[in-house]
């Protein structure tokens, strides 16, 4: 599997197999953003998740998500009708302050203002053909934190909050400021993979700055050591890693291009509601 293969990608790596883990299924879920589903598509439920990897410094949090990242950052940003165009002719959307390519799935700053937050995700829009060459458009991104107190500060952490729970469940968010201007989001998707110490966390708790709606969001993941024998120098890709970075590169560039909703298996709806 793919997972497998991901696996077998990290294996020189001395994060914690967890980490690594989380890593990837991040990765898959910041690739289908808003465009996979299951459920009533009347109420969506999609596939984004948002991952907290706790541990202490140096344990490799940071190493794993930017193995994340890196498979994310791959692929540029192209409209539906370029697609139809042979690849060799493609042209991909140019980045107006930037002047680089936009890349296929969307990467939000490190560290940013909260006011800033919500108008690049605003700004992130995509188009995407669904049946019928109907067009559907959404504004999807991804925070890869290497410390989720860069996103998570004192000041104005409630709205912050608020915002990260709106585009947890997808639903519309809008801003409005008498001096900062305003910004509406109507069809958002955010996917986030931080990493955080527990010192950070105890002091978040007490001083309010994460309250308990927006912690139950998040998948926890705690780890005190990394599983894996301590390395100085990572090792080189070998041939056989280097195709499957590839592989898993243009794997995720594909699930950025299917739209639909998920059918279960017989039974597994059982299964989940008896669980």
């Amino acid at each position: 599997t793919n997972f497998n293969k991901f696996r077998e990608l990290t294996s020189g790596l001395d994060a914690p197999s967890l980490f690594l883990d989380a890593a990837w299924l991040f990765a898959v879920s910041a690739a289908l953003e808003r465009r996979v589903y299951s459920g009533s598509i009347h109420r969506r439920l999609h596939a984004n998740n948002f991952f907290m990897l706790i541990g202490p410094a140096g344990v490799g949090k940071g190493l794993s998500l930017r193995e994340a990242k890196r498979l994310l950052n791959a692929y540029s940003l192209y409209t539906p009708d370029e697609l139809k165009k042979p690849p060799n002719e493609r042209r991909p959307l140019i980045d107006p302050v930037t002047h680089m390519e936009k890349k296929l799935f969307y990467s939000l700053p490190d560290a940013t203002t909260f006011e800033s937050i919500v108008r690049e995700i605003a700004e992130a829009k995509k188009q995407y053909a669904v049946a019928e060459g109907k067009l559907e458009t959404t504004c999807a991104a991804y925070f890869c934190l290497e410390e989720l107190s860069s996103l998570l500060r004192p000041r104005k952490s409630e709205e912050v909050a608020r915002f990260l729970l709106n585009m947890y469940d997808g639903e519309p968010y809008t801003y409005k400021t008498a001096t900062s201007g305003s910004a509406h989001i109507e069809s958002g998707c955010l996917n986030v993979l931080a990493g955080t110490t527990p010192d950070f966390l105890k002091t978040a708790e007490e001083s309010g700055i994460i309250g308990e709606g927006l912690l139950s969001r998040f998948v926890i993941i705690s780890v005190t050591h990394s599983d894996r024998e301590p390395r100085f120098f990572l090792p080189e890709l070998t041939a056989e890693q280097l195709a499957i970075q590839t592989h898993l590169q243009k794997w995720l560039a594909f699930l950025g291009t299917i739209y639909g909703k998920v059918e279960l298996e017989s039974g597994t709806a059982d299964e989940l509601e008896a669980w």
